[in-house]
């Protein structure tokens, strides 16, 4: 409410139910941290004095927020006019004021020279989950009673109300989930002990996709290639560039390329093209070969002649029931359409779901009849066509092996005398690669 809608309820001591009291003056206050913000600052009598000029704050936040703005000169500047602001708020202030842009939706970057976006390091799953409070173990337990009482509430409201209730609590109840908080906690440091003690705890990050070492070297830019005939050259003129001066060496390499001639970058040019060349040739014989990106776990092309896979049970219904669901959704996208036949496969009868269950159980046998019939055809296409690996097995067949020297058509008798004679061994992997028996 307060974030995307820019609602803002009113939180007074009324409302809320309770108060915290400043036993040295008459405020009044609904947060316990905006009493102990107020004792900090008015009654605690601690300064905090500048050492640049006579300013003397009240807490260290007030101290911090005085030497950037008088001192250190950090503005905020707004993108609409010439207006700058000691603090982020400030110019936010200003903008929904005087420009009317809603402080909500607009973009959070207000300091120009910082631009980049931090973004939330990636957790690792495999460490121990952190403990939770006594409060939260309350809420856990009772967010269902207040949500089945009041289903209508909304999330700021029910944790209005279990806040109200975890304080109105008795102390014998409030020991109870404060017993088992410290319980959690101490769960959280055994599995994190334990989690700080394995080889590559903390270190979970993204890792790059393992690349095939056999695929062809991408190609190098024209100031790659002259990097590397350069290198040794500037190393050698600068000697005090050694190990930990990289970026040196990067940069005079940078350096001698912004002022190199036309003769010498039209030079490496060329280079960098035909390498270019090379890698678009290579890349186009490595994906034509059988094996290209099988390092990477890609699916390998299905023979167009084998026997077409068995299906499910769920597929026969969805295919039984399909149109019936396209007629009742009309321009309804690929994924409705799954998910109402998923909705309708799991509420299906007893009988409806043996009906489509005995579909796929003869679809099944028919692949497991086509698949052996496939596979004797590929046997004997094999056989057929590969004589001369079928010799270098005489231990099928008593018949005398052939040599080079013999004619082609005594060949194929001794073949077919194999195909008839020897068993096919579905155990025996002494066969050549090239012949296969059996699948």
């Amino acid at each position: 409410m307060t974030q995307h809608e820019g609602i803002k309820l009113p939180n007074t001591a009324a409302q809320s139910g309770k108060t915290f009291d400043c036993d040295l003056c008459p405020f009044q206050f609904t947060q316990l941290s905006s009493l102990k913000r107020h004792k900090m600052a008015k009654h605690s009598g601690d300064t905090y004095n500048c050492e640049m000029c006579e300013y003397m704050g009240t807490t260290p936040n007030n101290l911090r927020l005085h030497k950037r703005s008088k001192h250190e000169g950090v503005r905020f500047p707004c993108d609409l006019c010439g207006f700058e602001g000691t603090q982020a708020s400030v110019t936010k202030r200003h903008k929904q004021q005087k420009h009317g842009i809603d402080q909500y939706t607009e973009t959070r970057n207000h300091n120009p020279q910082n631009q980049y976006v931090s973004q939330k390091a990636l957790r690792d799953p495999n460490a121990p989950k952190r403990p939770l409070s006594g409060f939260f173990h309350f809420s856990n337990v009772g967010r269902a009673k207040v949500k089945a009482a009041n289903p209508d509430w909304g999330v700021g409201e029910i944790s209005k109300e279990l806040s109200r209730r975890w304080h109105e609590l008795d102390d014998v109840t409030r020991s109870m989930f404060e017993e088992m908080a410290t319980n959690d906690k101490q769960r959280f440091q055994r599995e994190k002990a334990e989690y700080q003690q394995q080889p590559n705890s903390g270190q979970y990050q993204q890792r790059r996709t393992q690349r095939d070492p056999n695929a062809p070297k991408r190609p190098l830019c024209a100031f790659m290639c002259f990097s590397n005939d350069m290198r040794s050259q500037v190393m050698l003129e600068n000697p005090n560039f050694g190990v930990g001066h990289r970026g040196e060496i990067v940069k005079e390499l940078g350096r001698r390329w912004a002022v190199a001639d036309t003769e010498t970058r039209q030079k490496y040019t060329e280079i960098a093209n035909q390498d270019k060349e090379r890698f678009g040739r290579e890349k186009s014989e490595y994906q034509m070969s059988p094996y290209a990106g099988g390092y990477r776990m890609k699916r390998a092309k299905k023979d167009p002649s084998a026997p077409k896979r068995n299906l499910p049970a769920f597929m026969w219904f969805s295919s039984e029931e399909r149109p019936k669901v396209t007629l009742e959704i009309p321009g309804g996208r690929v994924s409705e359409i799954a998910k109402e036949l998923g909705r309708r496969w799991a509420l299906a009868d007893v009988d409806t779901r043996a009906k489509f269950e005995e579909m796929a159980i003869t679809d099944k046998q028919r692949y497991e009849k086509e698949k052996h019939e496939w596979h004797m055809k590929q046997r004997e296409n094999d056989l057929s066509n590969a004589p001369a690996n079928v010799q270098a097995r005489p231990a099928l067949t008593h018949v005398q092996p052939i040599t080079v020297a013999q004619p082609q058509a005594q060949a194929q008798p001794v073949a077919q005398v194999v195909h008839h004679q020897a068993p096919i061994n579905h155990h025996n992997n002494t066969t050549t690669p090239t012949v296969r028996y059996g699948y």
